[in-house]
């Protein structure tokens, strides 16, 4: 390195690093002496660097050598002065970012409205986050609540926060985020400290209890949500009992997959019950008044899906929403979609049922073989409550 000096010989210094070869080791038992005569050694080149060669009158040697003023009034050596500052904070920044990189964590947090801006199949990298935050890497996970808190203006223990991960089939997977745990501990094994150029990083989805308006995070429930009662304190998730599902629905007369967002409740529940306790309807009324979708039917009737692969679409699976979720082997991140019933669609594109506007046929990802496990009825079923979540 050029800023280490070694005590070397003058051949050292200057024959070997401006061209020039020495010799190889040559075999010449192989030849003939008449050979040995005509023939040439082999040579190898020296190194040779790219150093520049100067040469200094002996008459203006003192001068040009002696060690240049640099606080002096006239500034000669302004330039160099404000190059080398420059280059000493420079290095001083670095060296803070490098320490910051090691005893800290960055968080990408991602909300539900964010999840809802997607359309048709999508991977967790096509999803964008709202903030980022930088956080110790030793702070609990109680910590990254209060931030949230304090940007969202929601309260914290009526948050829920997830850690999103990749499954090999390339699909969402979500993880409570438990508030006692470091953050540390969060992170996975290839983001650890020495593995990779950057910063250890944290995805963590972020949903608010039913009752807060997922694109504003207002508190404005639902007549059926405030029959229930206060928002859900879902800091006291508990995996065993709760699910949470990423929720679309298929338009066939618009052609459109959207996202509605993402439900939570009991695990051993129906999964029709987020149809029947009014969420679905809720969710889908101002995506058909912006038109992104047609109206429904009266008595719609619908059929669900759960999605295996968002690179094929036609692997999508049918599932029986007549049963709990735990019974059919969901797990929290899963995706299902909804879709009107095959007959009535049928029927909507012959314009012998329903009223004008509404599906038209049923998607053509949905060709998959398989019945649909049974249909629900748009306004069957229990009277609509809250999920079982912890006081």
């Amino acid at each position: 390195a050029d800023e280490q000096v070694t005590l070397c010989t003058a051949q050292a210094a200057v024959e070997e690093n401006y061209g020039g070869g020495d010799p190889m080791i040559w075999d010449y038992f192989r030849l003939t002496p008449q050979e040995i005569a005509n023939a040439r050694p082999p040579m190898t080149k020296r190194v040779h660097s790219a150093y520049m060669l100067s040469y200094v009158k002996s008459d203006v040697c003192q001068e040009t050598l002696s060690p240049p003023v640099l606080d002096n009034e006239e500034q000669t050596y302004r330039r160099l002065v404000e190059r080398c500052q420059r280059e000493a904070r420079l290095s001083e920044e670095r060296r803070r970012a490098r320490i910051e990189q090691l005893m800290t964590v960055e968080v990408q947090l991602i909300l539900e409205s964010d999840v809802m801006k997607q359309e048709g199949f999508w991977s967790q990298h096509d999803l964008s986050y709202s903030h980022r935050l930088r956080l110790p890497r030793d702070q609990l996970g109680e910590g990254l609540w209060h931030k949230a808190e304090e940007i969202l203006r929601v309260p914290s223990r009526n948050l829920a926060l997830f850690l999103l991960q990749q499954r090999k089939n390339e699909l969402l997977r979500l993880k409570f985020l438990q508030p006692t745990k470091v953050l540390a501990q969060l992170l996975p094994q290839h983001s650890g400290v020495g593995t990779s150029s950057h910063s250890p990083l944290l995805v963590v989805l972020c949903v608010a209890s039913r009752g807060y308006c997922p694109l504003t995070l207002d508190w404005r429930p639902t007549l059926a949500e405030e029959a229930v009662g206060p928002p859900h304190p879902l800091i006291t998730w508990l995996e065993d009992d709760l699910f949470m599902l990423v929720v679309k629905y298929f338009c066939p007369k618009t052609q459109k997959l959207i996202t509605l967002g993402c439900y939570y409740n009991n695990c051993r529940l129906p999964l029709e019950v987020m149809i029947t306790d009014g969420w679905f309807d809720d969710r889908l009324r101002s995506r058909m008044e912006n038109k992104e979708v047609a109206r429904l039917p009266s008595g719609a009737r619908f059929m669900c899906w759960q999605e295996t692969s968002h690179r094929h679409p036609k692997d999508i699976q049918p599932i029986n929403a007549s049963t709990s979720m735990e019974k059919e082997g969901l797990s929290t991140g899963d995706i299902i979609i909804w879709q009107l019933e095959r007959e009535q669609a049928r029927e909507l594109v012959e314009g012998t049922g329903g009223r004008q506007g509404a599906p038209a046929a049923p998607p053509k990802e949905a060709a998959a073989t398989g019945g649909s496990g049974g249909t629900v009825t748009q306004g069957d079923g229990a009277a609509p409550g809250g999920p079982a979540v912890a006081p």
